[in-house]
């Protein structure tokens, strides 16, 4: 029989799968929709996805960095995470921006390269790993702490961790979008901490989060998304809106999780586990063949006539578009793993 833990975990795996299905679908309707000048807030299915996938995905990254601690110490793990995703972004952004910036015209200086890489690393093609990574290494410090002068005191861990939440979600000096998510991150690192999935009264609270989510998303537009307003609440007045997004995040997510558990009590989720244990190698190759892709197939009939290209229709090209997408991530990925010190190092 499989362990309680075993099953979450794999029961996450899966979420994952989901997650980075629903992200490359965005990404692969919003590719079709930029052939007609369109961006993805003129989708609405783009808008449904958007408004719980990304929070979704760093709240499962805080559930498993709290499953590495409980196998290493604070210190370890996040020397690990840090050579691990400095690596990614290391080689798939700051070098080959360092490269375009050396052959350019211009003549930049110290601080102007600063800049540049800054730029690159909080706003680039990967933000989400350096969300990941500010996340983890903010909340491996408090609990490195707590550990290490409190005495392990879950109190003071849960106290400082929510006091945390609060500064960084209202400091709007911390460049990107840290401050919108580290609430989800400290969320999931205290679902696995309490083993909260294993509560009888979980289900519950799946029931309600789908319940809310139903009620809510016809309300969620993307002004309020935190690609748009301010990730930071920096200002009373956007308190309200804030509180909607984060809510709709929390709600879209727990309905997610049911329908994955759905897929895993009728052992459908195999797939979804595969692509689960791939999502780092699908996010990151995607954001690289994704335009070259469309721009090849901008060539072929119906897609190379904008008239053809409808609100509904765009949604199917769409799905076509996701399948291609991840099939040429899929064989990047293989390729790259014959090589694998090479592999390690783009995507441990």
């Amino acid at each position: 029989m499989i362990s309680k833990e075993k099953t979450a975990i794999n029961t996450g795996y899966a979420l994952k799968g989901a997650l980075i299905l629903s992200v490359l679908l965005v990404h692969s309707i919003s590719m079709i929709n930029s052939i007609r000048g369109g961006t993805w807030r003129t989708s609405p299915v783009n808008i449904f996805f958007t408004s719980f996938t990304m929070p979704m995905f760093i709240l499962v990254s805080g559930y498993y960095l709290g499953n590495s601690l409980s196998r290493s110490s604070a210190a370890k793990v996040a020397l690990r995470r840090t050579i691990s995703v400095g690596s990614t972004i290391l080689c798939w952004e700051i070098v080959p921006t360092l490269i375009r910036m050396v052959f350019s015209e211009h003549n930049y200086d110290v601080l102007s390269l600063l800049r540049v890489i800054i730029s690159v690393i909080v706003g680039g093609r990967l933000w989400y790993l350096y969300c990941y990574l500010f996340c983890s290494l903010v909340l491996l410090v408090i609990v490195g702490f707590t550990k290490r002068f409190l005495r392990e005191s879950i109190i003071a861990e849960v106290i400082i961790l929510c006091v945390a939440v609060v500064l960084i979600s209202i400091c709007g000096y911390i460049p990107g979008f840290p401050p919108f998510f580290f609430p989800y991150f400290v969320v999931g690192y205290f679902i696995y901490r309490y083993s909260i999935i294993d509560k009888e009264w979980f289900p519950n609270i799946l029931r309600v989060c789908t319940i809310v989510f139903i009620l809510l998303i016809p309300f969620y537009t993307p002004e309020i998304s935190f690609y748009v307003l301010s990730p930071a609440i920096t200002s009373i007045t956007m308190l309200p809106q804030a509180i909607f997004r984060l809510i709709i995040g929390f709600a879209g997510g727990g309905m997610l999780y049911a329908i994955v558990c759905w897929f895993i009590a009728g052992k459908a989720a195999v797939g979804l586990e595969n692509l689960g244990k791939k999502s780092l190698a699908l996010y990151v190759i995607s954001m690289y063949v994704q335009e070259p892709i469309r721009d090849f197939l901008m060539r072929i009939p119906p897609l190379n006539n904008i008239q053809l290209i409808t609100d509904f229709s765009m949604i199917g090209y769409g799905v076509i578009f996701c399948v291609i997408l991840i099939g040429v991530c899929i064989l990047i990925d293989k390729l790259l793993m014959h090589f694998k010190p090479l592999y390690k190092i783009l995507l441990s």
